[in-house]
C-alpha cells in the first residue's frame, strides 16, 4: 500500500514540473493584448541584435503596468519569441503576472505564490513554487512535497546549495545529472540540477517520520523533467 501510495504521489508531483497548456496564447505588445493560437509562429522569433534589447526593455515597461503582459513577457523569454531566450527572466516575469492575480500564471507556476520577502540584499534564489500531495496511512496524515527555487546562474545555485549542505549532517547523493543530499534533520532531500534546485519531503509531519528511500523516488521522476 505504501509503494503505491508512493507511486501516486509520484506521478502528482511531475505533473507539477510542467504547466497546463492550452489552446491559444495572451500576446501583448504596444496595441494591447490579443490571444493567439499555441501553433502560431510569430515573426519576431529570429537571431537577435542590440536594437532588440531596446523592444525588450519596452516590452517589460508594458507587463509592469498589465499581468497580462508580463504572463505574455514570460512566455516569449521562455520561448525566445521576439525577445532574446532567458529562462530567468521568464519565470520572474511569469511571477509577477501570478503575484497581481493572473489565474493562467498562477496554474503555470502549479499554486498561487507568496510575495518575495523585502528584502534588497538578499540573493537567495527564489521560491516559484510548490506542489504538495496528501494522503493518510493507517489514520495518520502523510504527504508528499516539492519545493521549487530558482538562481539566476548555475555558480549562484552551487554557492547557495553548498552553504545549505554545511549547514546540516548530510548524506550526499548523485541522482541522474544532478548533486543531491539527505538531511536527516530536516527529513528532505535536497536537489540541485542546474540553476533548478529542489526540496523534496515525503511522509509525516515530522522530520523523523520522513522516507529518504521515497524522496530518492520522487527525486529521480523530477530530474529527468528538469
Amino acid at each position: 500500500m505504501k509503494r503505491w501510495l508512493v507511486i501516486v504521489g509520484c506521478v502528482v508531483l511531475a505533473s507539477c514540473a510542467q504547466p497546463p497548456q492550452r489552446e491559444t496564447v495572451t500576446i501583448c505588445d504596444g496595441g494591447g493584448c490579443r490571444e493567439q493560437g499555441r501553433d502560431v509562429v510569430t515573426q519576431e522569433t529570429r537571431t537577435f541584435n542590440e536594437a532588440d534589447d531596446g523592444r525588450a526593455a519596452a516590452l517589460e515597461a508594458i507587463a509592469e503596468q498589465d499581468p497580462r503582459a508580463a504572463y505574455d513577457l514570460g512566455l516569449r523569454y521562455f520561448r525566445g519569441d521576439g525577445v532574446r531566450q532567458d529562462s530567468y527572466k521568464a519565470l520572474t516575469w511569469m511571477r509577477s503576472a501570478a503575484e497581481r492575480g493572473h489565474l493562467e500564471a498562477q496554474k503555470a507556476l502549479g499554486t498561487a505564490v507568496e510575495p518575495e520577502p523585502v528584502n534588497p540584499k538578499a540573493r537567495r534564489p527564489k521560491v516559484i513554487a510548490t506542489c504538495t500531495w496528501w494522503a493518510s496511512k493507517d489514520g495518520k496524515p502523510i504527504s508528499a512535497s516539492a519545493n521549487f527555487r530558482f538562481a539566476r546562474t548555475e555558480a549562484a545555485a552551487q554557492r547557495a546549495f553548498g552553504e545549505e549542505k554545511l549547514k546540516f549532517q548530510t548524506k550526499p547523493m548523485l541522482i541522474g545529472g544532478a548533486t543531491a543530499f539527505w538531511s536527516a534533520k530536516q527529513g528532505a532531500l535536497q536537489l540541485l540540477k542546474g540553476r533548478t534546485w529542489v526540496v523534496i519531503a515525503v511522509g509525516g509531519a515530522k522530520p523523523a517520520e520522513r522516507d529518504a528511500d521515497a524522496a530518492r523516488k520522487v527525486a529521480e521522476l523530477l530530474e529527468k523533467k528538469l
